[in-house]
């Protein structure tokens, strides 16, 4: 009975939230800078460049408050407030599994691009609706407004589920990839699994054969997971390579402002604090015989993926 108060009130705050939300972005106008979606395999370091990006230059993203259930209808008017109630992001650089903490940190924002987007499977632009597609695109505008105009930035591990809407409704838009060597994805996910609860509890990203490895064992699930997401990403952003920026996890960390260059190249944006020399990089090793065992596994399922 409680919870279910406690529901309805929390509906109906979302709900009253997102009144005023609708009324701006009927205000919403095109800032004339990109987007910056940064995406990979999942604990390829994307919240790192994430965190830099905001750190380092003065682009709109969505606060920690948009990713609030109660706000995920009213994202736009959530940021607006904490960036003007609150110094601007200065960041210490750390995370857990993608979480940031600080009122005006990055978030990846999942609820709100859940209401857009399956949080599952793999969607085209064919798969949304006009007025989703208007909302969002509204959405993202209006945030760059708030800011100046300046570029928006984003990095949520599932928008390698959407690069081709993605990619159509913002046409302007640039993909940033954060690359890292397979078995060093392989060892992460595994440690992620066991963190969230136990090994044989399916973490992140489903790739799209999803339907024939979930009744493998845990460790081959994790080297189907990997190889099958990392074939699946490339076909993807084949079609707008020119609108791509790789970066593997280990030079990004000899040299953080490689992509910073980039995107400087590619907007024209402002700086807001100083640059970062270099930041620590450790290869994950096999210690366990579990662990050395699913390195065996990816090594031999990469030639067949290719």
């Amino acid at each position: 009975m409680v919870e279910k108060v406690f529901k309805r009130i929390r509906n109906f705050l979302r709900l009253v939230a997102g009144v005023p939300e609708a009324y701006l972005l009927t205000t919403a106008k095109d800032p004339g800078s990109p987007q910056f979606f940064i995406t990979g395999l999942p604990r390829t370091g994307t919240t790192l460049v994430y965190q830099y990006l905001v750190h380092r230059l003065h682009l709109a993203y969505f606060t920690n408050g948009a990713g609030i259930p109660v706000f995920t209808l009213s994202p736009v008017c959530v940021t607006w407030f904490q960036i003007h109630t609150h110094p601007p992001y200065y960041s210490d650089f750390k995370s857990k599994f993608g979480k940031v903490r600080g009122y005006v940190a990055p978030r990846e924002a999942g609820g709100v691009w859940a209401r857009f987007f399956d949080l599952e499977n793999y969607e085209t632009i064919d798969d949304m609706k006009f007025h989703e597609i208007e909302i969002l695109k509204r959405t993202v505008w209006k945030l760059q407004n708030i800011f100046g105009n300046a570029p928006f930035v984003n990095k949520n591990v599932k928008h390698m589920l959407r690069i081709e809407p993605l990619s159509r409704i913002f046409p302007q838009a640039y993909f940033i990839v954060v690359e890292r060597d397979p078995e060093d994805v392989a060892l992460s996910i595994l440690y992620a699994r066991k963190n969230a609860g136990g090994i044989e509890h399916w973490w992140s990203v489903r790739p799209p054969d999803y339907e024939k490895i979930k009744n493998l064992s845990p460790l081959e699930q994790i080297a189907h997971q990997v190889l099958s997401l990392r074939k699946k990403l490339m076909e993807d952003l084949e079609p707008i390579k020119e609108r791509m920026f790789f970066i593997h996890y280990c030079e990004f960390c000899e040299d953080p402002e490689s992509v910073v260059m980039w995107v400087c190249r590619k907007s024209h944006v402002k700086e807001k604090h100083g640059p970062v020399q270099r930041f620590g990089f450790r290869k994950r090793q096999p210690r366990t015989e579990e662990e050395k065992e699913l390195v065996k596994l990816v090594k031999e399922l990469e030639e067949r993926y290719g």
